[in-house]
């Protein structure tokens, strides 16, 4: 803690010296005044409601209620600059003198704008407010109320998906109740988390829904998807470290600001809404094939179900027949029937499903306090109609001017759901694989007895019934709770503290009753979690803003900042369960239970200076000092540092005026930040053992893992140039950005001494392994976006919106460790110096049908020396376009396209479907037209090692969505 004081002293001895060092020119005058008005549209005439109007060199700001109209007060004398901002409207700024004790009306009519120079972003850290034009970062935002269509979003994870450059969601599956993966501007680690830090109303919040979940096939889901996305008013995506470099420790992959609605002065507004959707399983899962010899001649005799349709050939009076056999000379293929269980309605596990939501909020309030009050209700039923979602959300926001010079901003939110998840993917209990696994009977009676299932030809030998009471259930209780507040002492001084706390409690428990499976699963089982995880947020700064002459203005902010995340979690197992039980302590057998803890603080100071030279040309720099308790003992301090530089160069005198060209911007910026190692990673631990002295037994402790008192963070340095600019009459906005980053001290397992007492003795003679500094990793890339009015009429107006990354990721050493690190299924993914993180590596199959029979024998197919590069596991490029067609006021249709490639994927399905010895189903094995590459495929996968055949292209472009939104003319609602 001394070190902690010291360091605080030290940044707040430079914010006292920076304030300081302007005071000569910044005497108060004596006396105040206010300033009025009304902000309209320059082209519809209409007020506009949530501009934000300020007077240059102050911090005094006002909001505009619904008719337009804003009042500042305390205003000090002078002739002043009073400026509008707003997104996507240009820069106003007027001139105004102030008299102590008067009142000046000051109107403004805005006028549109393809470039987004006057949007303004709170920082959750500093607590200040900063414009787009003062930035050298690029930064994403999505105005969720106001540009995404209601009914086209259903969670986070959709406001998100293919509407940014810089921004790639990966798809982790169908099932209700799971997320996707977010990567920003591609992948910094091989051990930790790639994903953003995200922030809540200012608040940190808990993402991670992994944390201790049962095994469930693969899938994840997130607490992201906990808010309500009805309740969110926009998202803004720090895209780098250069941008999150304030945010310290854990920002290296970016940073989610979300802000959720607030009301407005005026009369209470009421909204109600109603949502259904269905949801289908579209995909084709390929058709499964049976080949068979006659053995005595006779007719084919054909296994019919309880509806007199035939559904297999009976084996045993007409043996199987592979095309492999077939290659090989053992048999003849005579008969050949295809089916496919999982698309075929007598057979398929799938059905529609469908999601609901009914929904209210209240929005109001007067010129000192506003509020928003929301409510929702909704449930959701997947495509395996026993994998459903039940979910309850409450948000209440309450903004309050205490006083003239103190304003408060209070949230809570609260979130309760109950998710039933399947198992799927890679689980044995999975209704995929066990219909991709089955040989033409799935789900279905048997012939001879319909009250009864067949479970002879199936994957694994179970049917739906079964695959029921194999559920893992969670239930979910979360409360977020967050206080910002404001203070202005001085028309030139802010002091600023935000204080939050999220706490989820989750129950994961499953019960398999007994008697409810076949053979090894019929004495039931019953396991149990619960988990405690709470996350605490403190800021707290002070932030001067000095005119240190007629044309140069001053922001000098310091503070301290402190995070707290905790993690409890006690679990139980039992077999044996007593009939009618859901308890552990119901269980006869194998009993366990344990209780695990985890606890990461971090400690921060941070200084920023920012300069604005005649409100064109942008200057900033930032240091901030964390102090983290994942790292090592004798790591000490890590600092990370920024600067930016913003010039607007359409605005300055000299800049030709042109037809073709409006407003333009170019930007650069540098940042560094970083990634704590995970829990106790940098910590010695020690077992409990037994050790016999004499003839007694008496406890001691064993050395279990070493740890690593040099333990850092992972650093990421980013540099970024870019240029914004309106282009044709501003009807044309182009953005574009280069970013090239790269990550130092990246956390790798490597082998640790075997003096340490921790070698394994096992056949390989293998060694414990620890993580340490060691890799370097990079990542580069360019963003360009472009916002077209194609029409813009009173009557009828089309936008048009493209975005479009390209990215390279590369490893650029490994350090001391001289071998590839593999992983992924049968290994077939590598890290390796030179290429993409997680790039796709196997040996290659070659194959030649010398007989020309059409069929490959296992002696046809060979593989290459040594294992190659297929792909890269994350994409190189992607492309959105977003289409906006209006019509009148009434009638809006947005539809958006997305594109994504230069990446590889494994095709688990079929590699499954064809690698299991009983499969017969596969078309490589049994139809008789399958093609020499599948076969090949199936066969060096499932006998040669080499799984190169199922690895594919993942390039795609997909039609996301289309939305056709109706609004009653405004007319209705009017007096």
């Amino acid at each position: 803690m001394p070190l902690l004081r010291s360091k605080v002293v030290w940044i707040l001895a430079g914010f006292a010296l920076s304030v300081g060092a302007s005071t000569s020119r910044l005497t108060a005058q004596q006396g105040t005044a206010s300033v009025t008005g009304v902000v309209t549209d320059a082209t519809t005439q209409r007020p506009i409601q949530g501009a934000q109007v300020v007077v240059a060199g102050t911090n005094l700001s006002a909001v505009t209620n619904q008719s337009g109209r804003y009042l500042i007060l305390n205003a000090p004398v002078g002739t002043r600059d009073v400026r509008v901002q707003l997104r996507w409207y240009g820069p106003l700024t007027r001139s105004v003198t102030l008299t102590a004790g008067s009142s000046s009306v000051t109107d403004f009519a805005l006028t549109p704008s393809v470039v987004d120079l006057e949007g303004t972003t709170v920082d959750a850290i500093t607590g200040m407010q900063s414009r787009n034009r003062e930035r050298g970062t690029s930064s994403g935002l999505l105005e969720v109320a106001s540009d995404i269509t209601p009914a086209a979003v259903t969670s986070v994870s959709d406001i998100l998906s293919g509407r940014m450059e810089g921004l790639v969601l990966q798809d982790m599956g169908g099932t209700v109740g799971t997320s996707q993966r977010i990567r920003i501007r591609g992948a910094t680690s091989l051990s930790l988390l790639n994903g953003p830090l995200v922030f809540l109303d200012e608040v940190r919040m808990n993402t991670n829904g992994q944390e201790g979940l049962f095994a469930v096939g693969g899938q994840e889901p997130s607490r992201l998807n906990d808010i309500n996305p009805n309740d969110i008013e926009s998202i803004e995506v720090l895209k780098g470290a250069a941008a999150a470099a304030l945010y310290g420790t854990g920002a290296a992959n970016g940073v989610l600001l979300i802000t959720t609605k607030r009301g407005a002065a005026g009369d209470a507004k009421w909204n109600f809404y109603a949502e259904y959707g269905q949801l289908e399983d579209r995909t084709d899962y390929g058709t499964s094939y049976v080949s068979n010899s006659i053995v005595d001649g006779s007719a084919p005799f054909l296994l019919t179900n309880s509806s007199g349709d035939p559904t297999s050939i009976n084996r045993r009076a007409y043996p199987f027949c592979s095309n492999r056999d077939v290659a090989d000379g053992a048999c003849t293929q005579e008969i050949s029937q295809d089916f496919n269980t999982l698309l075929d309605p007598r057979t398929t596990p799938f059905t529609k499903g469908f999601t609901r939501k009914f929904g209210m909020s209240v929005a109001g309030g007067d010129d000192r306090t506003t509020y928003f009050i929301s409510g929702e209700i909704s449930d959701e039923v997947g495509v395996i109609d026993y994998n459903t979602e039940d979910k309850f959300n409450v948000r209440a926001n309450f903004q309050s001017a205490i006083r003239d010079d103190l304003d408060a901003f209070v949230t809570f939110g609260y979130t309760s759901s109950q998710l039933d998840l399947n198992s799927n993917d890679n689980s044995i209990f999975s209704p995929l694989l066990n219909g991709l696994l089955s040989q033409g009977v799935f789900f279905a009676p048997r012939a001879d007895d319909p009250d009864q299932v067949n479970r002879s030809n199936q994957g694994f030998g179970f049917n739906s019934a079964d695959l029921q009471e194999f559920l893992t259930m969670q239930d979910i209780d979360r409360f977020t709770l967050g206080m910002n507040s404001s203070y202005r002492p001085l028309n030139w001084l802010t002091a600023n503290l935000n204080m939050g706390m999220d706490l989820t409690s989750r129950h994961d428990f499953r019960t398999l009753h007994p008697d409810k499976l076949p053979t090894a699963f019929f004495n039931g089982s019953r396991e149990s979690a619960r988990t405690n995880n709470v996350l605490f947020t403190g800021n707290g700064s002070l932030s001067a803003i000095r005119e240190l002459s007629d044309w140069v203005l001053s922001t000098s902010t310091a503070g301290i900042s402190f995070q707290k995340s905790r993690l409890s979690r006690t679990e139980c197992f039992g077999a044996e369960l007593v009939p009618g039980a859901t308890s552990c302590g119901a269980t006869r057998f194998v009993f366990r239970v344990d209780e695990d803890f985890s606890q990461e603080v971090t400690v921060g100071g941070f200084f920023q200076q920012r300069l604005a030279m005649w409100d064109r040309l942008f200057v900033s720099g930032s240091i901030r000092g964390d102090d983290n308790s994942s790292f090592g003992e004798l790591a000490g301090w890590e600092y990370y540092p920024s600067a930016e530089v913003s010039w607007v160069v359409g605005e300055e005198a000299w800049f030709p005026t042109a037809d073709w060209v409006g407003e333009l911007r170019v930007r650069a910026a540098f940042g560094v930040s970083g990634l704590p190692p995970a829990f106790r990673q940098a910590t010695p631990l020690f077992d409990p053992v037994t050790v016999s002295i004499g003839d007694e037994d008496v406890p001691g402790i064993s050395l279990g893992a070493a740890g690593n008192a040099l333990l850092e963070p992972e650093r990421t340095t980013e540099y970024e140039i870019g240029f914004d600019a309106a282009l044709f009459g501003d009807r044309i906005g182009l953005h574009y950005t280069y970013f090239t980053k790269t990550t130092g001290d990246v956390l790798i397992e490597s082998r640790l001494a075997p003096s340490l007492g921790l070698t394994e003795t096992g056949p390989r003679g293998l060694t414990e392994t620890g993580p340490r500094n060691l890799g370097r990793i990079s990542n580069d890339g360019h963003e360009i976006g472009a916002s077209v009015a194609v029409i813009d009429r009173p009557s009828v107006g089309l936008d048009l919106d493209v975005a479009t990354s390209f990215f390279n990721n590369e490893i650029d050493d490994l350090g001391e460790v001289t071998q590839d690190i593999r992983f992924g299924f049968r290994g077939s993914q590598l890290h390796q110096v030179g290429r993409a993180a997680g790039s796709f590596f196997q040996q290659e199959v070659f194959f030649d049908d010398a007989d020309g029979n059409g069929k490959l024998s296992l002696s046809e197919v060979t593989l290459g020396d040594t294992a190659v590069f297929l792909g890269e596991a994350l994409p190189q490029w992607q492309t959105s376009v977003h289409v906006g067609l209006r019509l009148w006021d009434w009638v809006r249709v947005t539809s958006l396209f997305e594109g994504r490639g230069g990446n590889a994927q494994f095709n688990f399905t079929e590699a499954f479907k064809c690698g299991f010895r009983a499969t017969r189903g596969c078309a490589a094995v049994a139809d008789p037209n399958a093609s020499l590459e599948s076969q090949a495929a199936y066969l060096s996968s499932r006998f040669l090692g080499s799984s190169a055949g199922y690895i594919e292209a993942a390039s795609f472009i997909r039609w996301r969505e289309l939305a056709v939104t109706l609004r009653a003319p405004a007319s209705l609602a009017r007096d």
